[in-house]
């Protein structure tokens, strides 16, 4: 005699959620694609980007280097595309001491290069004479060309009028002795998006707040980023704190939607309030996934739904359509960096996930786990 059981009550519950997560575990990866450049316009020589620490050349010339203040090292050879170099074999060659008659302004740090004496201050300043007189390199009527604010100076030991200075606007360079200057900063990834304000909607586009610079906006089909304003960024410090004090962790990140509450820390766990934020139960991740979570995103009509951008290593966008019951990687062809921020569209299952790569796009589905 055959006897069929059916699964009732908690155990088809179970079933079902099984079925859904093998189903999950079996779509496609998400197709990553980057939006914009990691660079902006700031109406200099040319487009700009984060702050560079140091720069200087291999002894040939052959090669340039990059220090951003993060401590990223990145090296060029065509003086257009940067790769990272986190251990050069090249390093800073400790500029020859130099005197001067005088100072062309207040502070100024004195540099010998090629028979020229420079110094670096809020321009760039070169004198053939010891410094008795100056030539200004880098000013146009009372503006910097290139930003004002020099951090470092190197010249070519294969040209000496080939001149590369970095300050907090990016890398620069002039290839005739300091008459005009281009800027090295479009392919170099050096733009610290902190938080994702807006995606493009209409004749706006994305907006994004930059560590240092404040807000920005990239232009619909544009690749440099430009200023924007208007934005009221109200302050989180008093939330991070109570919320710390609630999971008894350093609360890193936080997004609400209705009564659903997700925070995350600086050790890389994740909470869920579903009272408003009063208590909060641990959501398990993903393995793999750890590290600072940097930002979290609650769609504001689901709450349900959300995704998180962590910055360590192993996965680094995580979503969840059941309010944190669990979380699945989205990485899929995404390249291997720290993400900064998330933000995306429910309806369209359109992310845009900032990383310190430059700030990418993709489709995935946001209903479903």
């Amino acid at each position: 005699m055959c006897h069929k059981g059916t699964l009732q009550g908690p155990a088809r519950l179970i079933a079902l959620a099984m079925v859904s997560v093998l189903a999950g575990s079996a779509q496609a990866p998400a197709d990553w694609r980057r939006i914009g450049g990691s660079s902006f316009d700031l109406m200099l020589a040319s487009p700009a980007t984060g702050p560079v620490e140091q720069v200087w050349y291999s002894p040939d010339g052959s090669l340039l280097y990059a220090r951003t203040v993060s401590g990223r090292t990145f090296r060029t050879a065509d003086f257009a595309d940067w790769i990272p170099d986190p251990a050069p074999l090249n390093f800073p060659v400790v500029p020859e001491t130099a005197t001067a008659q005088r100072l062309p302004e207040s502070g100024a740090r004195l540099v010998a290069a090629a028979s020229q004496v420079y110094a670096v201050g809020r321009n760039l300043w070169r004198s053939g004479d010891d410094g008795r007189t100056w030539d200004n390199l880098t000013a146009y009527k009372s503006h910097s060309v290139v930003g004002a604010g020099l951090h470092a100076l190197a010249v070519s030991p294969a040209n000496p009028d080939q001149l590369v200075v970095s300050n907090d606007f990016g890398v620069w360079r002039s290839m005739d002795g300091g008459m005009s200057w281009t800027g090295l900063n479009q392919s170099l990834p050096n733009l610290t998006v902190e938080r994702i304000l807006s995606t493009p909607s209409g004749r706006a586009g994305a907006r994004v707040q930059v560590s240092r610079l404040g807000i920005l906006e990239l232009p619909p089909g544009g690749a440099v980023w430009l200023p924007s304003s208007g934005a009221d960024l109200q302050t989180e410090t008093a939330l991070k704190f109570q919320y710390s004090a609630l999971v008894h962790a350093q609360v890193s990140a936080f997004a609400g939607s209705g009564d659903t509450v997700y925070v995350g820390s600086e050790d890389g766990r994740m909470w869920v309030s579903v009272d408003g934020g009063h208590s909060f139960r641990q959501t398990p991740l993903p393995n793999g996934a750890a590290g600072r979570v940097e930002r979290i995103f609650a769609d504001a009509a689901e709450p349900r739904v959300a995704l998180a951008a962590l910055s360590g290593n192993g996965a680094h966008v995580l979503r969840t359509t059941n309010a944190g019951t669990f979380w699945d990687p989205l990485d899929g062809n995404l390249p291997d960096a720290p993400a900064r921020a998330v933000t995306a569209e429910r309806a369209s299952g359109a992310i845009y996930l900032a990383t310190d790569k430059g700030v990418f796009y993709a489709q995935a589905d946001l209903e479903n786990p």
